[in-house]
C-alpha cells in the first residue's frame, strides 16, 4: 500500500494498516464505497446516483472524482480502473456534466501524469466543439489545466481523436 502510515488513525483491522486519511481529498462515502467494492467489486453509489435528477447526475460525478483521488493516494490501480470506467459511463449516458468544481478538484489532489486529468482535459477539448452539454467556468479552472486544454488542441489530428464518443467506448485509455 503506497499511502502515509499512521499509528495513531486505524483502517481494517484485518489487514493491520494503519493510514492517515486525513484532509480536505477524503470523504467517508469514498472510504465507505471503497469497503464496499473490496467485498463486491460494485460501485453501488454511482449507479444509483446517475440514474436520478441532475443535481444527482453532478454529485455523481464529484463522488467520482474523489473516489479516484482516494485510489490515487492508496495506489490501487484495480479501484482507479473501475472508477474510471464508472466515470466515462455515467458521462456516456447522461452527456452532460458540469466540470469547474470537478477539474479544481482534480487538479489539486492528483499527479500531473493522472489519466483522470488527461480524461477531464479531453472531455473539455473534444466536448467544447461539440453539441455535448458540458458547463465550465474557465475563469474558475486552475492555469495548468488551461494549458492541457490548449495542449490537446493543438495535438497533430492523426494523434487525437475527431471523435470524442470514439474514445468513450474504449475506457481503457484512460487506465493506469
Amino acid at each position: 500500500m503506497n499511502a502515509k502510515e499512521d499509528p495513531r488513525t486505524y483502517f481494517v483491522r484485518n489487514f493491520g494498516w494503519y493510514v492517515n486519511f486525513s484532509g480536505a481529498q477524503f470523504s467517508l462515502e469514498v472510504i465507505k464505497e471503497y469497503t464496499w467494492w473490496l467485498k463486491d467489486g460494485i460501485i453501488r453509489t454511482v449507479y444509483s446516483l446517475v440514474r436520478g435528477t441532475h443535481p444527482n447526475v453532478n454529485f455523481a460525478f464529484q463522488f467520482l472524482a474523489r473516489a479516484y483521488v482516494f485510489g490515487e493516494h492508496i495506489d490501487d490501480k484495480r479501484w482507479m480502473n473501475d472508477v474510471m470506467d464508472a466515470f466515462v459511463g455515467a458521462h456516456s449516458r447522461v452527456r452532460r456534466l458540469k466540470m469547474s468544481l470537478i477539474v479544481q478538484y482534480t487538479y489539486k489532489f492528483t499527479k500531473h501524469t493522472s489519466p483522470m486529468r488527461r480524461l477531464l482535459v479531453d472531455m473539455y477539448a473534444h466536448c467544447s466543439q461539440s453539441t455535448d452539454v458540458v458547463n465550465v467556468s474557465l475563469r474558475e479552472l486552475p492555469a495548468e489545466f488551461d494549458e492541457d486544454v490548449f495542449q490537446a488542441l493543438n495535438e497533430p489530428r492523426e494523434t487525437r481523436s475527431r471523435n470524442w464518443w470514439e474514445r468513450l467506448e474504449n475506457p481503457s485509455v484512460y487506465h493506469v
